[in-house]
């Protein structure tokens, strides 16, 4: 005599998946948003979300940090299961203030965020 049963876990793990990318993606935009220096808030309001490909779309400085998160959250959550996110900044100075140039946040701040928010 045998014994057999399926097991769909098939919609729970994409839920699951799906829950956790979200999370993270959340977490990660938001901390970049809140700590990328200030001076005329260019490089904060170009945190732009997208799923599948990159954006190269720039914000002039008509937007906001809460416009910003709003369309990230937006994106996020519209993002199908397996999709990849990207969270990318089109201001021609992100880099240099990535590697330190405003006193505002330490050379690396992107790459540590990201890395702290993988690890936690």
């Amino acid at each position: 005599m045998s014994f057999a049963k399926t097991i769909s876990v098939g919609k729970g793990l994409d839920e699951l998946v799906r829950k956790e990318r979200n999370l993270l993606a959340f977490r990660i935009d938001g901390r970049l948003i809140r700590e990328t220096p200030v001076d005329s808030g260019e490089a904060r309001i170009n945190w732009v979300v997208s799923d599948g490909q990159p954006n190269s779309q720039h914000l002039d400085y008509g937007g906001s940090a809460s416009a910003a998160l709003s369309q990230g959250s937006a994106e996020i959550e519209s993002a199908k299961t397996y999709t990849q996110l990207y969270i990318q900044n089109n201001a021609p100075h992100i880099e240099r203030l990535n590697e330190g140039w405003s006193e505002q946040a330490p050379s690396g701040y992107i790459d540590a965020i990201i890395e702290q928010e993988v690890r936690r």
